[in-house]
C-alpha cells in the first residue's frame, strides 16, 4: 500500500483496513509518501521503494498525487495499480472509501480488468529521463517570467511561442493541468498526445492533439524546468534541446466492470446537473 499519511481520513481508514486484510490472508506492507506523525507508521510493516518491485499489485490510498507516486515506484514493471481515494477530486483514484471494501472483495475474487495507460518521458541531454503518467510540464525557472520556445513535431517546425510555458499531456492527465489550462478531455485508453501552451501570448496559440506515435522536441530562450506529474524537476537551459515521446511502457490500473469513465466525468465534474 502507497500510503498518503497527511489525509486526516487515512488515520482512520487505515485501522480498519489493515484488519480487513488480515482477515482475508492478504500479505502486505506500507510504503508511506511522507513519514507519519502519528502512530501511523507501526500499524504495518514498512516497505522500501525497492520491495514495490516484488508485490502482485500495488494499492495507493490517498488522492491522484499518491497513485502518481505509485506510478513512479513502480515503473515499466506492470504492476497493476488499484487507487482508493481519500483525497478530494480523485479521477485517477476513483474508488471511494464506501467503495474500498467491495472493490478489494472483486479484486480477490478475481472480478476486475486492467486498463493500460500511456506513459510520457522526456530526455534530457545531461539529466537523464523525466517521466508523467499524467503530464510534463515546461515551466519558467523565476515564475512570474514569460518564456520564449520553439517546437518541432516529427522533425517538422511547428511554431515559435511566447508562453508561461506548456503541457504535454497523455489522455489520462487530460483531467489534471491542462484541462485547467483550457485543454480538451480526451477518453484515457485513446492513442494521443495533447500539447497545450499555458496562458499563449497570441490568442492563435490552441491546444492540439497529436498522435502518440510523434516525438515532440523545443528548445527555450530562458532558464525553465521540465516537472513530471508535478513531483520530478529537471532544470533546462537556454539552447538545451528536449525530446518528448511516449514512453516505451505503460501503467496498468486496476478496473472494476460497472464503473466507466464517462461515469467518473459525470459524477465528479456534476454533467448533467
Amino acid at each position: 500500500m502507497v500510503i498518503n499519511p497527511k489525509r486526516q481520513l487515512v488515520a482512520v481508514v487505515l485501522p480498519e483496513l489493515i484488519d480487513w486484510l488480515r482477515k482475508h490472508g492478504l500479505q502486505f506492507t506500507c510504503y508511506f509518501t511522507t513519514q507519519p506523525e502519528n502512530t501511523m507508521a507501526t500499524m504495518c510493516s514498512t516497505a522500501t521503494a525497492e520491495e514495490l518491485h516484488h508485490t502482485d499489485m500495488v494499492m495507493a490510498l490517498g488522492g491522484d498525487g499518491t497513485l502518481l507516486t505509485a506510478a513512479r515506484l513502480v515503473g515499466g514493471r506492470h504492476i497493476p495499480i488499484l487507487g482508493i481515494n481519500v483525497g478530494s477530486l480523485g479521477f485517477l483514484t476513483e474508488f471511494s472509501v464506501d467503495e474500498m471494501y467491495p472493490t478489494l472483495s472483486k479484486v480477490i475474487r478475481g472480478d476486475f480488468y486492467i486498463e493500460e495507460r500511456t506513459v510520457l518521458e522526456a530526455e534530457h541531454p545531461d539529466s537523464g529521463k523525466i517521466v508523467g503518467l499524467n503530464d510534463i510540464v515546461l515551466l519558467p525557472k523565476e515564475p512570474g517570467r514569460l518564456l520564449q520556445f520553439w517546437v518541432w513535431v516529427d522533425d517538422e517546425y511547428l511554431a515559435n511561442f511566447s508562453a508561461d510555458g506548456f503541457i504535454i499531456s497523455t489522455p489520462t492527465g487530460s483531467t489534471a493541468y491542462a484541462l485547467a489550462a483550457g485543454g480538451p478531455i480526451v477518453y484515457p485508453t485513446l492513442p494521443a498526445i495533447l500539447f497545450v501552451p499555458i496562458c499563449p501570448h497570441t490568442l492563435g496559440a490552441r491546444p492540439l492533439v497529436l498522435p502518440d506515435t510523434v516525438k515532440i522536441v523545443f528548445e527555450t530562450r530562458q532558464p525553465a524546468l521540465l516537472i513530471g506529474d508535478g513531483q520530478t524537476k529537471l532544470n533546462i537551459a537556454p539552447g538545451e534541446h528536449i525530446v518528448a515521446r511516449k514512453a516505451d511502457y505503460t501503467i496498468q490500473l486496476v478496473k472494476i466492470h460497472g464503473k466507466s469513465f464517462l461515469q467518473t466525468l459525470r459524477n465528479k465534474l456534476h454533467w448533467g446537473g
